[in-house]
């Protein structure tokens, strides 16, 4: 199985952005994951277009062919907000970004976490003031439309300017698997002094 690789992450999203005729709906009509659901009219419950692109890059970019599974750690969700959830959950979100995180951006008015992309570069770091510095990165996003505004159906790369004092938070998914090792060694040493049992 391939190690946790936000390079590989960033690879696969540019290679499918990069293939995406600008005015097509790349992945609106993917089909749901079976484990979401259904929605209120009984029909399959689907991600939005932005957490669609994340989690089907995500999985096929850690994909190995020979045990036919992968080792993309987050759990197949619906919308950034449910992202953020996990995230802080997991004591993973950060307020600074590095290459290859999942951008979570926060909408003041409707108090939300609306859209979330991938950092594909750090480009600068700013302060509009003392409290409240911004992050401009190069991003690859699904859910936009041409003026890369949240809420259409393309798939971009973008340069966007994030803010944490706005309330944007950057989801480091890839600390998932120091976690899950840290967790294993712990497990292993308990089993080897006795402590767990079969």
């Amino acid at each position: 199985m391939f190690r946790l690789s936000p390079q590989l992450l960033v690879a696969t999203t540019g290679a499918v952005v990069r293939l995406t005729p600008p005015d097509a709906p790349m992945l609106q009509d993917a089909p749901p994951h079976p484990s979401l659901g259904t929605g209120a009219a009984g029909e399959p419950a689907r991600c939005s277009h932005d957490v669609a692109l994340i989690q089907q890059c995500g999985y096929w970019s850690h994909y190995d062919c020979r045990s036919r599974r992968s080792c993309w750690p987050l759990p197949w969700m619906l919308t950034a907000a449910d992202l953020a959830i996990f995230g802080l959950e997991h004591g993973i979100l950060h307020d600074a970004p590095e290459d290859g995180d999942i951008f979570l951006q926060y909408a003041p008015r409707k108090e939300s976490f609306v859209h979330a992309g991938i950092v594909a570069s750090v480009l600068a770091r700013g302060e509009y003031h003392a409290a409240a510095p911004y992050f401009d990165v190069y991003t690859m996003e699904g859910g936009v439309d041409e003026s890369a505004r949240v809420g259409g159906t393309k798939t971009l790369r973008v340069r966007r300017r994030l803010s944490p004092g706005l309330g944007d938070r950057f989801l480091r998914w890839t600390e998932l698997e120091a976690r899950a090792e840290t967790l294993a060694a712990s497990t292993a040493g308990a089993a080897a002094d006795g402590r767990w049992s079969a």
